[in-house]
């Protein structure tokens, strides 16, 4: 599949994210005027609201209780927004290093989370999902002293072109793009690692308006976490929740946050359950070499002895049929 910018289709990505910038001005353009926004803070009603390593997907046609989805703290992080230019269906991805590149980038998380956004898009666009294409903007990424961010970029950018349906990319906010000094840092300290930090912090797309700003969600630190406690035992002693998000959530229009998992980091753990097992009948094949045991006694079960009723069983005693004495006839 291939990735269009402003209706030109890329027919490759380049290798580094300064030659994507220096083919692609108008991304570039694009990004400073996202960067020139101010940052809105946002409220809890209507607001559909995901951590790191989660995504999400809603329609705000046949859910009027979700209009809002965002997610904040992006810094090596990168927040992934999606909308339908027709149906309006929005969905978003907050993704990290962890769920790309660091088990390796043939198994990625970026790859999943990609597919299942653009899925879950056209099964709620329904009959609309073919007419129109779906715009992405991504933001986050600052430049770390590392460089971890700017695997995860070209790294998301990569699982995009690969998936099989056509997008637009209208933001590609990161890198020298969304990094500034630490001084500078006007939206509060609890995001600030280095000299260095991200401009855009959090990222909201309005369902309704269709429009995309950076956002604060600072309501989703402390008070947040105190209103989690209380709901836990509210629901322990049989009460209803204070605040939930599933009052704003419907089976039909709105697919629930979810995490996103490293399918490779999977993969790893089963090939090692794999290698034990293969380890443990390996042994157990040398002791019964040793101990002249067949393989076949080794590992049958042996069941605990029980009492048998020879009265029970003597009208079916001539039913039964000695396989082994019929099959040494043969």
């Amino acid at each position: 599949m291939v990735i269009q910018v402003r209706g030109r289709v890329l027919e490759h990505l380049p290798d580094t994210m300064e030659e994507f910038f220096d083919e692609n001005p108008e991304i570039g353009m694009a990004n400073l005027v996202l960067t020139e926004m101010e940052h809105t803070k946002m409220w809890r009603d209507e607001v559909l609201f995901i951590h790191q390593r989660q995504q999400a997907t809603s329609d705000y046609r046949e859910n009027k209780r979700v209009r809002w989805i965002g997610s904040h703290a992006a810094l090596t992080c990168h927040i992934c927004l999606m909308r339908h230019v027709k149906s309006g269906v929005g969905s978003i991805g907050h993704f990290d290093n962890f769920c790309c590149w660091q088990f390796g980038e043939e198994s990625s998380a970026h790859r999943d989370g990609i597919e299942l956004m653009l899925d879950e898009i056209a099964y709620l666009s329904d009959g609309d999902a073919d007419d129109g294409l779906v715009e992405v903007t991504i933001t986050g990424g600052y430049e770390d002293e590392r460089g971890d961010a700017a695997k995860n970029s070209m790294s998301l950018l990569q699982a995009l072109q690969e998936d099989r349906r056509l997008v637009e990319l209208r933001h590609f906010c990161v890198g020298p793009y969304n990094t500034k000094a630490a001084q500078d840092e006007k939206v509060g300290p609890h995001l600030r690692f280095g000299p260095k930090t991200a401009i855009l912090k959090g990222m909201a797309l309005d369902l309704k308006s269709q429009i995309i700003f950076p956002a604060l969600f600072d309501w989703g630190q402390m008070s947040d976490f105190q209103t989690q406690i209380q709901d836990i035992a509210r629901v322990k002693n049989g009460l209803q929740p204070l605040d939930t998000e599933d009052q704003r959530k419907t089976s039909d229009s709105t697919f629930k946050p979810k995490s996103l998992r490293n399918r490779a980091k999977e993969k790893m753990d089963k090939l090692k359950k794999d290698q034990q097992r293969s380890q443990e009948i390996a042994a157990k094949r040398r002791l019964s070499q040793v101990n002249n045991i067949p393989n076949l006694a080794m590992n049958s079960l042996r069941l605990k002895p029980t009492g048998i009723n020879e009265n029970a069983i003597k009208p079916f005693k001539s039913k039964f049929i000695d396989f082994h004495a019929l099959r040494n006839d043969i």
